[in-house]
């Protein structure tokens, strides 16, 4: 394995590590990475404007990188493309689990039907 694949690897798991613990979607005007902003995670003007938001987010992604890859997030021209590509695929994954157990989820509710949470959109368009 050459050292460009093993950092696709490297960031493959920073992006599921990512959209499991931090954020599922991600602007897509967080890249290109320049630098990290070092936001204070817990002050609350970390939500007063859209670009106080994209810093907090950067810092988190700073935080869940290893400090090791942090210049590869800057100066590695394909960290973007792989780590969205990844993001994607995570999000799918977790998005088809909850449809899964969508009935299990609303068995408490007593929907009169609740498997047609678990249908693919098209059946359930045609039983109307």
């Amino acid at each position: 394995m050459d050292k460009t694949d093993h950092l696709n690897k490297d960031i493959g798991h920073i992006a599921k590590k990512f959209a499991m613990l931090h954020h599922l979607w991600v602007i897509s005007s967080l890249f290109p990475i320049k630098n990290n902003p070092d936001v204070d995670l817990w002050s609350a003007s970390r939500w007063e404007s859209p670009a106080a938001k994209h810093d907090a987010i950067l810092t988190e992604l700073f935080m869940a990188t290893p400090e090791s890859l942090h210049q590869e997030m800057a100066k590695y021209k394909s960290f973007s493309s792989v780590f969205t590509s990844t993001l994607n695929q995570e999000q799918s994954n977790m998005l088809r689990a909850i449809k899964e157990a969508s009935a299990l989820i609303f068995a408490p509710l007593k929907v009169p039907d609740a498997t047609i949470f678990a249908l693919p959109a098209r059946k359930r368009t045609m039983r109307r």
